[in-house]
């Protein structure tokens, strides 16, 4: 079977594995059958392989560089110093519990008030 580039083939699957050295010995079988049966596909493999040679060639000893000092600073400086303490988190639920019961109370005066404003506007 030819190597469709459908996500969901097998045949495409073992191909990308292999060129990103992951296909296991059970799958280089399968894949070197369907390539001999296909020399374009056999042809497109190689230059995918031959792409991700050339990517590692370039980008790998950019990879192997140490991370510069300021980087390194710049990260510890983005960093939160610590998690908050328990009383900021019983705070803040607190803050949110009373903002809440506010809220809630402002609406229940409001329900029982309108229709007493209303029964006294009415002949």
């Amino acid at each position: 079977m030819p190597v469709s580039g459908d996500p969901d083939d097998d045949a495409w699957d073992d191909l990308h594995a292999w060129i990103d050295g992951q296909l296991p010995s059970s799958g280089l079988a399968r894949l070197g059958q369907t390539l001999a049966r296909d020399p374009q596909e056999a042809m497109r493999a190689m230059a995918y392989q031959a792409q991700v040679q050339g990517l590692h060639a370039l980008y790998d000893p950019i990879l192997e560089e140490a991370v510069p000092p300021r980087l390194l600073v710049a990260l510890e400086a983005g960093r939160p110093r610590s998690a908050p303490s328990p009383w900021t988190l019983w705070a803040t639920a607190a803050v949110a519990g009373l903002s809440l019961l506010l809220c809630l109370s402002q609406f229940m005066v409001g329900a029982v008030a309108e229709p007493v404003l209303a029964a006294d506007e009415s002949p």
